[in-house]
């Protein structure tokens, strides 16, 4: 295997990652392409080529809020900004 892989997720996904249900392995987050070379990488490795069912590289949520930290970091800096952002 080229990059780690992980069987259980937590929290907002931020990249692409590549899921096989067939084997029950989920690949560490990266670029679309990243996904993608390890999606083609376990099929070729894996299945000889093959799609299993499940297979697929699966995209970012973008409805979701953001991480909890980067909500307290903008909060703290609205909070900053209206306490100094005022003042003459």
């Amino acid at each position: 295997m080229t990059r780690a892989f992980m069987s259980e997720r937590g929290g907002v996904m931020t990249g692409y990652w590549y899921r096989c249900d067939k084997c029950g392995i989920t690949w560490d987050e990266g670029s679309k392409h990243e996904a993608q070379a390890d999606r083609d990488r376990h099929r070729h490795e894996a299945h000889g080529g093959g799609a299993p069912d499940g297979d697929a590289v699966h995209a970012p949520d973008r409805t979701s809020w953001p991480p909890p930290s980067i909500l307290i970091a903008a909060l703290t800096l609205f909070a900053l900004f209206l306490l100094f952002g005022n003042r003459h």
